[in-house]
């Protein structure tokens, strides 16, 4: 079978566009009246991966992974974050979410389905890829357990059950599944000067791009000149949580987002320049405690959160635009509301790629770039929080195994408690009496209380003798630590016998 069973990178599917479609053929008789019909038992998907970049680094990603499918060639898995388990999106699965079949006292191997039903209607979709280890199967109301009561196929989504189920008895199950895609192109066209298009690489069920446009429908509306539209937000932080806001009197669904009316969100005319300035585009909202919370905020919770923006017609969500995807900028906060600056793809490309002609390493400890392991034993240590002076000093009675100084100019990350997620640079690392200080450059803007959990991450000072002695790395020093000194120009000639400009160690 041509299927490659991984998952597209679900960093990159997460903000793509892109959900069911169903093919309708449709006839209008001489007599006004319409016969409708369709030659497709179930929905297709398609989707465009092309928006979920955000750095050249994701570009590279993306290519590794179509390489590895040789196009269109092999087909592989794709998390739709709009429609990717049995419940509802903020509800856990359970293995009561849907009824996939009736025992007969005979069967014993069942397909999973996903019910979607409206009114007195409904439609039953096959789950062909599920989730290893998320599914949870009941017979009669009563849970089975996975290797016990059941086996699951998670190449084709057979559950195969250990006895067959009474007559008439309720087979349910919850599951976390994906949809079996391939690319629709042989190609890709992704460079440093297409970026602020996504790099576009379209990826679909079934093949045919996915590229969003105006909808006839929608074009319609908007020359009538009376229009019923209005804006809406999904602003997606850093962890995963996502926020949907919007300036219509009524909360709106789509995408299986709600976008909340009523949290004071509005925005100044998009105005985006073709060139690389931030343009004067902005965000403006009230601060709440059911929107957003000014803790979070000062907690930097929202820093370079991604935002979207859409045109849409509120009286049918399905006709919409996508106006703006970037990033916040600068925020500034006063009287209980908030102000960000909104920074589009472009904004990117302003940032410097390439190596700096110095001593000191360009590279980040643990990055690409660097490629030190931090998981190697003895660079990183957990904690729980002690004594914890204005979210900046930390007391320790110890650290066993690690030197004074060792994590000095590391980090340190919260991993527990209200500042989970959230992380600081160390300032200095030094032994007192009775115990073990750490110091931030900047304090944690979130509470930190005792028992939180931490990990310390050892520091680098970018020396050329800190990365061989230290950690061992050398072959991968990104910086140059033989330019000579500022007095190299006066110096007296050399008396050494080798004078070939060849290494100095």
């Amino acid at each position: 079978m041509q299927f490659h069973e991984v998952r597209f990178p679900a960093s990159l599917s997460f903000g793509a566009l892109g959900g069911p479609e169903r093919c309708t053929d449709v006839v209008t008789l001489a007599n006004g009246y319409e016969e409708r019909n369709t030659p497709w038992a179930h929905s297709r998907r398609r989707y465009d991966a092309g928006l979920g970049l955000r750095s050249l680094d994701d570009i590279e990603t993306l290519i590794a992974f179509f390489e590895a499918r040789r196009g269109q060639m092999f087909g592989f898995r794709w998390k739709d974050w709009a429609d990717y388990k049995s419940a509802a999106p903020s509800v856990p699965v359970a293995y009561t979410d849907q009824v996939i079949a009736t025992g007969d006292g005979d069967t014993v191997a069942f397909q999973l389905v996903k019910n979607y039903r409206s009114g007195e209607q409904s439609y039953a979709r096959p789950i062909t890829k599920p989730v290893l280890g998320t599914a949870r199967i009941g017979v009669e109301g009563a849970e089975m357990h996975e290797g016990v009561h059941f086996d699951i196929d998670t190449a084709t989504g057979i559950v195969t059950l250990a006895e067959p189920p009474n007559a008439g008895a309720d087979v349910t199950a919850g599951f976390e599944f994906d949809v079996p895609v391939r690319f629709d192109t042989d190609h890709i066209h992704a460079n440093v000067a297409s970026f602020q298009a996504g790099g576009r690489a379209r990826c679909a069920g079934a093949g045919g791009a996915c590229l969003m446009k105006l909808s006839a429908d929608f074009q319609a509306h908007l020359e009538t000149g009376v229009t019923t539209l209005c804006r809406c937000w999904m602003l997606t932080r850093a962890d995963g949580v996502a926020h949907g806001f919007t300036d219509h009197d009524c909360d709106l669904v789509f995408d299986g987002m709600m976008f909340k009316a009523g949290t004071g969100m509005s925005a100044s005319a998009l105005e985006q320049a073709t060139g690389l300035s931030v343009g004067n585009t902005e965000a403006m909202g009230a601060l709440s405690d059911a929107a957003l919370r000014e803790a979070d905020i000062e907690a930097g919770r929202f820093d370079n959160a991604r935002l979207r923006c859409w045109l849409v017609n509120w009286a049918d969500p399905a006709q919409r635009a996508l106006q703006f995807s970037g990033s916040l900028g600068d925020l500034t906060r006063s009287g209980g509301a908030f102000r960000a600056e909104l920074r589009g793809l472009t904004d990117l490309l302003n940032q410097p790629f390439g190596r700096v002609y110095q001593k000191p390493c360009a590279a980040v400890l643990g990055d690409g770039a660097c490629g030190f392991d931090l998981t190697t034993p003895g660079y990183v240590a957990e904690a729980t929080a002690q004594e914890v002076e204005e979210g900046r000093v930390f007391r320790f009675d110890a650290l066993p195994g690690f030197a004074a100084g060792w994590f000095t100019r590391g980090r340190l990350d919260v991993t527990g408690g209200a500042a989970k997620g959230l992380s600081g640079l160390i300032k200095r690392d030094h032994s007192e009496v009775g115990g073990r200080v750490i110091e931030l450059w900047a304090p944690i803007r979130a509470g930190i209380a005792t028992g939180d959990g931490l990990r310390l991450v050892a520091g680098c000072d970018k020396r050329f003798e800190t990365c061989r002695l230290k950690f061992d790395n050398a072959l991968n020093f990104r910086g140059f630590p033989d330019i000579p000194e500022d007095d190299w120009t006066t110096a007296h000639p050399a008396t050494a016998s080798v004078t070939d400009g060849g290494s100095r160690r």
